[in-house]
């Protein structure tokens, strides 16, 4: 059997406690990571998904999905091939809960309204094949922004784009983990956005996206504490040494 010198043992596992995995730093800049679109039906046009209702006074006003017990049908899709991540197009469904009682901010061209009742809004997708939880989004605060003409005004708008974003949301996966001190957000980019039977709502398609630092396996610690343990390990060295 071939013995390794004590040192160098002592040093590469002091660096393999130090490394870990290969995963993103919590103090890391947040980047896209998972993005979606909507799948349309066979033969049909491109599916109006998400549901903005505005029942008058009182509140509340709504965005959900279409359907918030399955979802709707989606394209899902991790990006940049993350190692650990699941890999190509996931077929998916997507639950979009959203409730604010905050009136809109409204002028002739554009709308802004804050949905702000982040124990009321939720985002799920899970994965056709198996149910598994591909990300669950809570705790987030949305802002829809329509842009057009002829808002506030007795006669329908012409909306002629769209977006939700969200701040400050909570993330979960069966795939990875977004660790304490990191941030997350989504947006959405509203399309093919047409009025629906009520002049105070209306429908639409979507395509989104996902930005945070998700981390995959053991998280990197700060480079800072690389030194003490090399320092550790060249001590417990120097007294195997000092005991011979």
């Amino acid at each position: 059997m071939v013995r390794r010198p004590f040192c160098a043992v002592a040093l590469a596992i002091a660096i393999t406690c130090a490394v870990g995995s290969v995963s993103p730093s919590a103090s890391a800049t947040p980047v896209t990571f998972a993005q979606f679109t909507e799948i349309a039906p066979p033969l049909s046009a491109a599916p109006q998904d998400f549901v903005y209702s505005a029942p008058g006074t009182p509140a509340p006003f709504t965005f959900d999905s279409a359907n918030t017990t399955v979802g709707v049908p989606i394209d899902f899709k991790f990006v940049d091939n993350v190692p650990g991540l699941p890999q190509g197009d996931q077929l998916a469904h997507l639950i979009l809960l959203s409730q604010t009682s905050s009136p809109a901010s409204v002028t002739s061209t554009s709308f802004v309204q804050n949905f702000n009742q982040p124990n009321l809004d939720t985002l799920v997708i899970k994965r056709d094949s198996d149910g598994a939880n591909l990300l669950t989004v809570t705790s987030f605060q949305g802002n829809l922004f329509l842009t057009g003409s002829n808002f506030g005004q007795v006669s329908p708008p012409n909306i002629t784009s769209g977006s939700f974003d969200s701040t400050a949301a909570s993330v979960t996966s069966d795939f990875f983990t977004i660790p304490a001190g990191g941030s997350s957000d989504f947006a959405m980019a509203l399309t093919s956005t047409i009025l629906s039977v009520s002049p105070s709502g209306f429908t639409a398609a979507a395509a989104g996206s996902f930005d945070g630092n998700p981390v995959i396996g053991t998280v990197l610690p700060e480079p800072v504490t690389l030194g003490p343990l090399v320092f550790g390990a060249a001590a417990l060295v120097m007294r195997r040494r000092r005991g011979r």
